[in-house]
């Protein structure tokens, strides 16, 4: 299923062994209230097929069966990531709800503001925002803001200058920014 060039202002709630890929399009992020009903969130039962591919796009929380194929984010900004076991969910950084191999996720410059699950990361000159305090790197974390999850003047030349080219790290790094 292909998303592309949509802004959604619900939550995309699939289900089954299905590839959803989210194209230049927008889910709303929650912006650090309720998430129910924003972002994406598989149906309740386990889906081993179902992975989840942004390019290009912004998301709200995004939350999966552990036993999903993963998530893959190319330059893209998503509020969290977070895995469901059961009755269980976690999105901190030291762990999943259960198998910590069976969710893969593969960021590349690509920011999410909150947490992703220790599970298989791949990460390509990406942040996430759980790793710091999001408050002291990004100068708004709120959808709509004009720099939403925009780094902070002042941050770590390690995440301001990190990525190969010496462009930033994140989302933004195809501004090359550092570089001018």
């Amino acid at each position: 299923l292909t998303l592309d060039g949509l802004l959604i202002n619900g939550a995309i709630e699939p289900g089954g062994p299905i590839v959803l890929d989210v194209r230049h399009s927008t889910a709303r992020p929650a912006n650090g209230g309720p998430d129910g009903h924003r972002g994406i969130r598989a149906l309740p039962d386990n889906h081993p097929g179902m992975r989840v591919r942004l390019e290009s796009s912004i998301c709200g929380p995004i939350l999966l069966p552990e036993l999903c194929a993963g998530v893959e984010a190319y330059n893209s900004i998503i509020e969290n990531i977070a895995v469901r076991a059961g009755d269980n969910v976690r999105n901190d950084p030291g762990g999943s709800a259960g198998d910590s191999s069976a969710f893969p996720t593969t960021l590349v410059h690509s920011t999410v503001l909150g947490a992703v699950p220790n599970s298989g990361v791949v990460n390509q000159e990406s942040i996430v925002g759980a790793m710091y305090s999001a408050s002291q790197i990004f100068s708004s974390t709120r959808y709509g803001d004009p720099d939403y999850a925009r780094l902070k003047e002042g941050v770590s030349s390690d995440i301001v200058s990190g990525a190969a080219n010496g462009s930033a790290l994140g989302a933004f790094h195809s501004l090359d920014e550092p570089l001018r």
